[in-house]
């Protein structure tokens, strides 16, 4: 669609408005994107959800190159897709869930290139933040917030992840002030009671204070905000956007889609059959006073029932093994080197705590605190994080971390060399706990080396801890002042 100067000045000059606090909700963005090719309105969602998309192929990706890539796939996704987004104000949650997917697909593309090559033995990692809380908190906060509930995981990303003022987020999703926060502060503890499992103790205020400074940060490139931008215009268009977007951008996105509809299927199926199965089932009711003098009571039913559910059960569709397997994550019970088998237990409601023993494979890679170890060195009650095989029966590799726990800082004395932190938050009772630091802890600050005596209190610390409950590590970042409701 040819655009004008003085038309390109008009777009220009509303896509200030757009952006701003009182514009146009993301579903009037996107109606106004589908039904007039409006770029202007694009390239508002571009800029409101752009710094969000990117934070997460970063997470997962870590490589800028790749990470762009995937952040140019997903709002190509999203051009693809846009006529089925319901409900449309929900909008930043779905770009959310298809950046994530798109992100995996990438990086698994990647892994799959390196292999090939063998240049290398293990896929690169996004550099560490200065803020240690949050390099221990990237490669699990995707995972972990994409189980929780559509209902909670959109304030989340709106608020926190985006950055975005609880009025412009209530208005964008119609509701009243006081329930999104009821939702925020229900999603806030449930994240973190999550991620807790996974080794990283947080409570519901200091998570959202490093989501949100993470989202102050975030930024995207305007050269690939503005290629994406046009990519998008030339596709809704119907036209080809190679000359603008590279054939790796337009593969990923392609994959994508295609797996997207492919989900669609399957759901589609199994409704289908469940549906079939309860119109089965209804039918044998309405039929059972026939059947009652041909069969004791109950046996028609009970027989079609279980037919049914065996078909259903066939029919499923079956795990493929040749995919890359979990990664299990919890806590270390044992390890039996003369068997060579670890036993890890995991903990998720509502089933409660799991356990369950795994062989290790001849060559199992072990690493604890991010450094090669032997067997010998793992202990029980570790936080350990398994890598399977494609039937999932054995560990590949083993990667321990020292438990790490985020908290403010209440006290530090320097001549006991102990530190007091405040513990809970939210719904959970706040307690004063004191940690002795051992004497050749490292204690940093924005990266740079530091003492027990620097620590200002208030400040937020990530803290690890051996076995004897001593402090090894404290890490922690300036600190930035801001109102934060637990």
């Amino acid at each position: 669609m040819t655009t004008s100067p003085l038309n390109r000045v008009v777009q220009r000059f509303r896509l200030g408005a757009l952006t701003g606090a009182g514009g146009p909700t993301d579903g009037e963005l996107l109606e106004s994107f589908i039904t007039e090719r409006d770029e202007a309105a694009f390239e508002s969602l571009v800029r409101r959800h752009g710094p969000m998309v990117m934070g997460v192929c970063r997470r997962v990706i870590g490589l800028s190159h790749d990470a762009e890539d995937a952040f140019q796939a997903t709002f190509l996704v999203l051009v693809r897709k846009a006529n089925s987004i319901v409900p449309r104000q929900a909008l930043g949650n779905w770009l959310y869930g298809v950046a994530y997917r798109t992100a995996l697909e990438a990086r698994s593309r990647l892994h799959r290139r390196f292999a090939k090559e063998r240049q290398v033995t293990d896929m690169p990692h996004p550099e560490a933040a200065p803020n240690g809380v949050w390099s221990d908190l990237q490669p699990i906060l995707d995972c972990e917030l994409c189980r929780l509930p559509d209902k909670y995981r959109l304030p989340i990303v709106l608020c926190e992840l985006e950055g975005r003022s609880r009025n412009e987020v209530a208005r964008q999703l119609n509701l009243p002030e006081g329930t999104l926060s009821s939702r925020l502060a229900t999603a806030r503890r449930k994240l973190a009671q999550r991620l807790s499992g996974c080794g990283l103790a947080l409570s519901g205020g200091a998570l959202a204070m490093l989501l949100s400074e993470s989202a102050a940060s975030a930024s995207v490139p305007a050269p690939l905000a503005m290629s994406t931008v046009k990519a998008a215009a030339l596709l809704a268009a119907k036209q080809s956007a190679a000359g603008v977007v590279s054939a790796n951008v337009a593969a990923l996105t392609e994959g994508v889609v295609k797996a997207m509809f492919m989900t669609k299927i399957k759901m589609t199926a199994a409704f289908l059959l469940v549906t079939g199965v309860l119109a089965l089932t209804g039918g044998v009711v309405l039929n059972s006073r026939a059947q009652a003098a041909a069969d004791p009571p109950g046996t028609a039913l009970e027989q079609v029932v279980e037919q049914t559910s065996n078909q259903v059960l066939a029919q499923r569709p079956k795990k493929d093994d040749a995919k890359t397997a979990p990664t299990v994550t919890g806590k270390l019970e044992a390890v039996d080197a003369a068997a060579n088998t670890v036993t890890l237990s995991t903990s998720r409601r509502p089933e409660g705590k799991t356990e369950k023993t795994y062989t290790l494979a001849k060559d199992v890679k072990v690493m604890r605190d991010r450094k090669e170890a032997k067997l010998a060195d793992l202990k029980k009650g570790s936080q350990a994080s398994l890598t399977l095989s494609a039937d999932q029966k054995t560990v590949l590799s083993i990667s321990v971390a020292s438990p790490t726990i985020a908290a403010p800082l209440k006290s530090a004395d320097a001549t006991k060399n102990t530190i007091t932190v405040t513990i809970g938050g939210g719904r959970a009772e706040k307690q004063d706990k004191t940690y002795q630091v051992a004497k050749d802890a490292k204690v940093t600050i924005d990266g740079k080396d530091a003492t027990v005596a620097d620590l200002k209190a208030g400040a937020m610390l990530t803290i690890v801890v051996d076995e004897a409950n001593t402090i090894t590590q404290i890490r922690t970042a300036a600190r930035r002042d801001r109102n934060q409701d637990e």
